[in-house]
């Protein structure tokens, strides 16, 4: 997940792997395209505030799962929130 910056840069908010996204498939609570990228939009909002706590994050999201990961140094050197599953209804 990338947003635009300043400039035409590409900064790199985070690195959703293909396990947490075959989890959020698996686990949602709604299925399809359209709830999933609402998800990943939700996740993308939550940067700045993932930032400001630990290193491990939960978030969220109105499908009523959560992303779960770590804050990593990403390739470009800034912070970036790493995913690294999802949890949905099943907890």
């Amino acid at each position: 997940m990338s947003c635009a910056a300043g400039g035409g840069d590409v900064l790199t908010l985070a690195a959703v792997g293909l396990h947490a996204l075959a989890r959020r498939v698996e686990r949602g609570g709604t299925s399809g395209l359209t709830p999933i990228l609402e998800d990943l939009r939700v996740l993308g909002e939550a940067y700045d505030r993932v930032l400001q706590g630990p290193n491990a994050f939960r978030v969220q999201v109105p499908s009523g799962g959560e992303w779960l990961g770590l804050v990593m140094v990403g390739p470009d050197g800034r912070r970036q929130l790493t995913v690294r599953t999802f949890f949905g209804g099943l907890r």
